[in-house]
């Protein structure tokens, strides 16, 4: 196997991309029984649409990374890198094909998506569904602290989301 290559999303990265978000979703949230099979199918539909994936990898405020192996997409980091009115910027979307967990695919993702931070931004936040403990344990091993617990209306119902943020101490 070739090594890992974390770059820019494109467009002729799409179809990859949401191959590895469709095999995440399923085990992470489907298999698990945090979400049933077929409202995950609807949400993937509409979250991963390939005309919403082609506006998020053209916005300048997001940045949207790709991890390939033998040029095929193996992981997806989309994160806010403008700050928001408290100077936070946002984590959107890390998602890993599950072939590769436990490889250090979602952490290479991450250390690219840091890089790009302003270095005046003073926290990073981000949603995690509640349940899906492999993710909330993978942000807590990056220092992230869960501060609020939300229910956020669904397709499906009602679900608990956990809202973390990773506050930043930069040097002066």
């Amino acid at each position: 196997m070739s090594e890992i290559i974390i770059r820019e999303a494109w467009f002729d990265d799409i179809t990859g991309i949401r191959e590895v978000a469709k095999a995440s979703r399923q085990v992470a949230y489907v298999e698990t029984g945090l979400i049933p099979a077929e409202e995950n199918i609807a949400e993937f539909e509409r979250l991963w649409h390939p005309r919403a994936l082609k506006g998020i990898i053209s916005n300048l405020s997001t940045k949207t990374l790709v991890a390939v192996r033998d040029d095929k997409a193996i992981g997806i980091l989309s994160g806010r890198i403008s700050l928001n009115e408290n100077g936070h910027v946002r984590l959107h979307r890390l998602y890993v094909h599950p072939q590769y967990w436990g490889q250090s695919v979602g952490k290479q993702l991450w250390q690219q998506y840091w890089d790009a931070i302003p270095t005046d931004a003073k926290a990073i936040e981000l949603s995690v569904l509640q349940g899906n403990q492999r993710a909330i344990e993978f942000y807590e091993r990056l220092g992230f602290v869960a501060n609020e617990e939300k229910l956020i209306e669904m397709n499906w119902g009602n679900r608990a989301i956990l809202e973390m943020q990773l506050s930043l101490i930069r040097d002066s």
